[in-house]
Parts: C-alpha cells; sequence; structure tokens
C-alpha cells in the first residue's frame, strides 16, 4: 500500500506508479495526488485560432475580448475614425501613459512587470485610452503608442470581485491605425503581477506523468 503522504513528497508519484499496475495503477496514483496536493498559482494562457482585428474603419467590427472565458467580455478595442481605443469595461482598466489629461494606452515590451503599481510614467486607466490613430489613412499624422510591430497591452480586471493581471498582445501597423490581437494571458492569483508575453511553464502534473512512463519503461 502508498501511503497518501508519500505520493506528495517529491518523486512520490514515480514511486506510486512502479507499485502499482500500469494504467489502472497511474490512474489511482494521480487520484491520490491530486487529492493531497494543492494546485499552484498559474498562469492562464489564450490564443484565439485567428487574430482579432480591430481596424480605422467604421464599419469594422469591434476586437472584443474576454479575457478568462466566462462570457462577460473585459475589453472592447472599437475602430473608426481614424483612432482605434481600448473600453476597458465595468471596473476594469488599462495600463496608459497620461499626457496632458489624455490617456494613451501604453505599448509594453516583452518581460515588462504588470501589477498593482504601475511605475511611476504610467497609470491605470479608465475610460478609454488612445491606441492609435492617424489624421489620414495614407499616416500624414500619426499619434499613439501602438504604431507598429507587436507590444503588449496590460491588463487590471475583475473576477468574481478580485483583482487578477495580464496582457494582450497586440500586433500593429506603422502609418494605418489598426490592430490585431494575437494572444492574451493572466495570472489566476488574484493580486499577482505578470511579465508581459509570460506563458504557463510546463504542468508538474505533466512532467510527473512523463517521468513515470520513462520510469516504468526503465524498469522493463
Amino acid at each position: 500500500m502508498i501511503a497518501m503522504q508519500s505520493v506528495c513528497e517529491s518523486g512520490g508519484l514515480v514511486r506510486c506508479f512502479i507499485a502499482r499496475k500500469p494504467v489502472t495503477g497511474l490512474a489511482a496514483c494521480f487520484s491520490l495526488w491530486a487529492t493531497c496536493c494543492p494546485t499552484a498559482a498559474a498562469i492562464i494562457f489564450t490564443m484565439p485560432p485567428e487574430p482579432i482585428h480591430a481596424g480605422i474603419f467604421p464599419d469594422e467590427p469591434p476586437a472584443a475580448i474576454d479575457l478568462n472565458g466566462d462570457g462577460v467580455l473585459d475589453y472592447i478595442i472599437p475602430g473608426g475614425n481614424g483612432q482605434i481605443d481600448v473600453l476597458p469595461q465595468g471596473s476594469n482598466r488599462a495600463l496608459s501613459i497620461d499626457q496632458f489629461g489624455t490617456l494613451y494606452a501604453a505599448a509594453l515590451s516583452a518581460g515588462a512587470l504588470i501589477g498593482a503599481d504601475p511605475g511611476d510614467d504610467q497609470v491605470w486607466g479608465a475610460g478609454s485610452p488612445i491606441m492609435a490613430g492617424c489624421f489620414n489613412a495614407g499616416g500624414s499624422f500619426c499619434f499613439g503608442n501602438f504604431l507598429g510591430g507587436i507590444d503588449y497591452l496590460g491588463a487590471e480586471f475583475d473576477i468574481a470581485g478580485a483583482t487578477h493581471y495580464g496582457w494582450l498582445e497586440i500586433r500593429s501597423r506603422d502609418g494605418i491605425p489598426f490592430i490585431d490581437v494575437l494572444s492574451w494571458a493572466y495570472e489566476s492569483e488574484p493580486g499577482a503581477g505578470i511579465l508581459a508575453g509570460a506563458i504557463p511553464e510546463p504542468s508538474a502534473t505533466a512532467m510527473l506523468l512523463t517521468a513515470s512512463l520513462l520510469a516504468l519503461r526503465r524498469r522493463r
């Protein structure tokens, strides 16, 4: 008999699997492991099948983003009229830069920290921070921070009354204000910061399963 505590110790899942019969033994060991080993906070990552587009023309539909898949929209990015804004829904906010009273969404580089403290030159902005705009489609004069390349938009949003932090990966084009939302992620732990572009590491369960199968193969 493999004690529950031994399953939770380092390498315990492997020892449990080796001591039991394949298939049914593996399921039993994972059941024990899941019961006594708490689930850690994680980065929840989403990449839609196709980029979600928002463009300059008024007849283009907005990009509507539900970060945690609960059926409630968290951010809407409408286009039209030569300007693209981000509209945080409800109490949600977007990391922004305040320039003389006008909010511009901050374009973050990969690895930038997104958390409760936005930094000296940034603020958490509600309302409708500007992402990009041009006075004409030819780009004679453009403004905003999403004007070419791939950057990240910092997100502060609500899940069941708790504040979470995340990012949206944004692709934009210089001279023509349109954006594509390529992917997004957030921290499952309320209040925990996240690095722009951070994605989940391989899960402990997957790594333990691989180790179990390798250990079994070595015994044969």
